[in-house]
Formats: structure tokens, C-alpha cells, sequence
């Protein structure tokens, strides 16, 4: 079985753009792996609709109400700072109005303003802007929910009309009073760098940071300043696959010179190189069910990233736009660890970027992940006829801690821990030179709501939970992400080639 384990390679190959062909046998086919063409800003100006309600009074008598309604305003202000595009602010009462007199700051200080009645601000704003320009609305949604859904189901078909391809941002800010909420509509790119610069703002971040913890993971908790979003494609715009990449490479063990006998009957074989892995032993007590769910990153591989595989140096890879991408990057494995019934394990740990708009929360996501395997008789691949999960498991790594919810998300880049897990490498379809595995990440809104929400709804703003059900029900029927990731897994012998 030792025997088995140390003699065992397999490579896998990362594809980041367009497939470039092994050794001259194997054609290009098409390749997934492509940058998705990041959105242009489409808004032609921005408009701030501000509630004047008599509800906006408690709110604005908070003492941080003024700092956080400004910041937003200074935001659109900069967000056409080098252009020549017009910030426009309207006043909302019993009908909208565009206020050009006063300036906003002294809008926002004067407590006389809020004397209108209450009013469907949400409702007429969505009737009244103009789909080509950036909207900004800040308004006390609690007396507009009675029929929330009616307004739900406007606000998303208004949003996310196929011809407009609009976002909502919904920024949801704590008083001592009552909560009141940001709505910022418009597309994609213009969303993410509002939500963006208006998190960077020092008022902001003094106030919503007070309550924050220091982690790098997305954490589910209700803060004094939170975020929700609903885009196209769930504002998941696709893989960063240049920075696709293993978490821990293992240790690379060197069985060169050793004597069957000790290749056999020897737990632990010289180390070449020790590059982090948390297993530096063969283990021949492994039950495959138990390192299913316990073993971390590749340890039960060991990198023999030896050699480069034979790969067509002249082809060029390109994007879409014909912009060229790094080269392929590959790992080279031998499985340590053989099973209960003498089959070999192997289990692979990625970190997968995704490139998102800002504010856009991955591990709120639900993910579905699957994947077609392809065999190949040296010209060209062939869908494999059986099951590909006979030969791989895959799936999102978990949550490192309760609060942060369903998927590892690491902050800092959006990107997602995923496992690939093979049961049997003995078994595997017989194939010329290699296996080809496309995996298809598919993200879908939640059905669960956040937790600020929740927590609002039970003691804040009366229905805000059903208002959030509804759009995300209507998230889901307009649309869902979808994202493919090319891996390619070469045999030794294909290597040496």
C-alpha cells in the first residue's frame, strides 16, 4: 500500500484563460476560463432624493445623522468631480421637488424642513428617476412597508429590468431613535464605487467601526452601519483566475533511492523541502470517511512540481479583449494517504477570487457547485459517460466560525476556500495524458435573511423583514451567477513526455 502511496503522481493544471494544447496531440478546445469584460460607469449624473417627511425628524435630531447624510452627498459630489456631469438634490414631500437654493448641508441642519406629511418616497422616487443616472434616496422607510410587497416587486423589476440592468444597494444606518436607510440604484460599477468611497469616508468608518470585529472573515452580525445588495448575477461578475491558487502545497517527500523493503515498512520518508503542510507522514491507518472532513489543504499531497509538462510555449493566451494572461500554473501530487480499502485519497484545498461589487457579501451567497469530467484519446476531450462524482467530491469549505456563515470568504481578496476531494485515484476512466474537470460555481440569493435585518424587523422597523423577502424572492427568479473553472489533470507519464 506504501508502495502504492509513494508512487503515485498526478498533476493539476489551473487553465487561466484560453486552453493552450498539450505536446502538439491535444487540440484547443474551448476554454471557460476567460475575464468577464468589467462594466463601464453608464450614469449620465447623479440625484439625491431626500426625504423632508415629519418621521425624518427623529432621525435627524441623532447626533451622527448629519456626518453620515453628508458623507453620502460628498460621495456623489466626488464620483463626477472630473467630469461634466450634475449632482442634482430633490426634496421629497408630498411630491418632488428640486431644491437649488439652499446647499445640503444646510438642508440637512435645519430641523424645520422635516414639516411634510408622511409620504411613499420609495414608490414615487421609483416612478420619477431616471434609470440613466445614479440615484441616491435617503429616507425612514417604516411608515412605506404596510404593502410591503407591492413595493418589494416594484423595486426589483424596476432594478432589474433586462433593458436597464440596474443594482440596488440598500444601507440600512442605526439611530438612537430609529433605523433610516440609503437606497443607491444604478448599474453595477457605479453601485460598487458608490458603496465603495462612502465605506472609506472617515465619518463613516468612526461610526461603523466602533462595533466591528477584526477578522478576515465576512461575519453575519448587526452593526451600526450594514449593507445589502441586489445586482445582476447577484453582483458576482466572475473568477479572478490569475490569482487562483493552492492553500498549503504540503510537504515534498524524495522516495528516490530507498529500497522496496523500506517503501513498504517505513512511516516516514525523507523530506526535500518542507513548505507549510500540516502532514509530514505516510499514514497507513487513514479511513477515508474521517480525512474527508478533517484533513486541511493538500496535506495529503505532496508537491513534486519538478518539471514543467510539456506545454506549447509559442501559443499565446488572451482574453476576450485580446489582452494576454499569465501562463498555465500547475501542481504535481503524490497521494500519502491510502484509505480503509487500500484505494488512494486525495483531497485538493483552493482559494478561488471572485471578482464582485463592493459590498456584495460572497458568504451570504448560496453556492451549487458541479462539474462534467472529460477523458481524451490524445486529438480531442470526450465527455466521460459515467458519474464524475464516482472519482470527485467537491465542495465549499465551511465557515471557520458560527457567526461568519455558510462559506470560508477571506475579505480582502472575496475569494472562497474549495475542496476537491478524490476517493480513489487507482480508479480513475483510462485516458490518454490527461483528465479534464470543468467546475461550475453557481450563486443564488440566500433564502435566509441577513441577521441586521432579522433584528431590525423584531425590534426596529415593522414588515422590513418581509420587504427583504420579497426582493430576494425576486432576486432569484431575475437571475443567478454562474462562473466555470478548467482543471486539468495530467498523468506522470504525460509529464515526463
Amino acid at each position: 500500500m506504501i508502495k502504492k502511496a509513494a508512487a503515485c503522481f498526478l498533476s493539476v493544471i489551473i487553465a487561466m484563460g484560453a486552453f493552450v494544447g498539450c505536446d502538439e496531440k491535444v487540440q484547443k478546445n474551448v476554454s471557460y476560463n476567460l475575464n468577464i469584460k468589467q462594466q463601464e460607469p453608464k450614469f449620465e449624473g447623479i440625484d439625491i432624493y431626500y426625504d423632508i417627511s415629519s418621521d425624518m425628524k427623529a432621525c435627524a435630531d441623532d447626533e451622527n445623522f448629519e456626518k453620515i447624510v453628508y458623507s453620502a452627498y460628498s460621495v456623489s459630489n466626488d464620483m463626477i468631480a472630473t467630469t461634466d456631469k450634475k449632482c442634482s438634490v430633490f426634496m421629497v414631500g408630498s411630491d418632488i421637488t428640486e431644491e437649488t437654493g439652499k446647499s445640503f448641508s444646510d438642508i440637512i441642519k435645519d430641523k424645520e424642513v422635516y414639516l411634510a406629511d408622511n409620504f411613499h418616497v420609495l414608490e414615487k422616487t421609483l416612478t420619477d428617476m431616471k434609470p440613466k443616472n445614479l440615484s441616491v434616496i435617503v429616507t425612514d422607510i417604516n411608515y412605506q412597508l404596510d404593502n410591503y410587497s407591492e413595493l418589494g416587486n416594484k423595486m426589483m423589476e424596476k432594478v432589474l429590468d433586462e433593458e436597464n440592468e440596474l443594482a440596488m444597494g440598500v444601507i440600512g444606518v442605526n439611530t438612537k431613535s430609529t433605523p433610516f436607510f440609503i437606497f443607491i440604484i444604478g448599474d453595477n460599477l457605479s453601485l460598487s464605487e458608490f458603496i465603495e468611497e462612502f465605506k472609506a469616508k472617515p465619518d463613516i468608518k468612526a461610526y461603523s467601526e466602533k462595533d466591528s470585529i477584526d477578522s478576515k472573515f465576512q461575519l453575519d452580525i448587526t452593526r451600526n452601519i450594514n449593507y445589502e445588495i441586489f445586482a445582476k448575477h447577484n453582483g458576482v461578475e466572475g473568477i479572478d483566475y490569475k490569482d487562483v491558487k493552492l492553500v498549503e502545497n504540503g510537504i515534498i517527500y524524495d522516495t528516490n533511492g530507498m529500497s522496496e523493503f523500506d517503501k513498504e515498512n517505513s512511516a516516514e520518508v525523507k523530506t526535500i523541502q518542507a513548505e507549510g503542510g500540516s502532514f509530514t507522514e505516510i499514514n497507513t491507518d487513514a479511513i477515508s470517511k474521517e480525512y474527508l472532513d478533517t484533513i486541511e489543504g493538500t496535506v495529503n499531497y505532496s508537491d513534486v512540481s519538478l518539471k514543467k509538462p510539456v506545454f506549447d510555449e509559442e501559443a499565446v493566451e488572451k482574453t476576450q479583449d485580446g489582452e494576454e494572461v499569465e501562463s498555465l500554473t500547475y501542481i504535481a501530487a503524490k497521494s500519502l494517504i491510502p484509505s480503509d480499502e487500500g484505494s488512494l485519497l486525495g483531497k485538493i484545498k483552493m482559494e478561488i477570487p471572485f471578482k464582485v461589487i463592493d459590498g456584495v457579501m460572497l458568504s451570504s451567497l448560496d453556492c451549487d457547485v458541479s462539474a462534467k469530467l472529460y477523458t481524451t484519446n490524445g486529438e480531442k476531450f470526450k465527455e466521460y459517460d459515467g458519474k464524475c462524482e464516482d472519482f470527485f467530491e467537491m465542495k465549499m469549505s465551511e465557515g471557520a466560525i458560527p457567526e461568519q456563515g455558510k462559506w470560508r470568504v477571506n475579505d480582502e481578496n472575496d475569494s472562497v476556500i474549495f475542496n476537491i476531494y478524490s476517493k480513489n485515484l487507482d480508479s480513475w476512466p483510462k485516458t490518454s495524458d490527461f483528465l479534464k474537470l470543468d467546475i461550475t460555481f453557481k450563486h443564488l440569493a440566500s433564502e435566509s435573511l441577513p441577521a441586521w435585518v432579522n433584528e431590525w424587523n423584531d425590534t426596529r422597523v415593522k414588515n422590513l423583514s418581509n420587504f427583504f423577502d420579497t426582493m430576494h424572492k425576486q432576486q432569484v427568479k431575475f437571475n443567478s451567477s454562474e462562473n466555470m473553472l478548467t482543471l486539468y489533470i495530467v498523468s506522470a507519464d504525460a509529464k515526463e513526455k
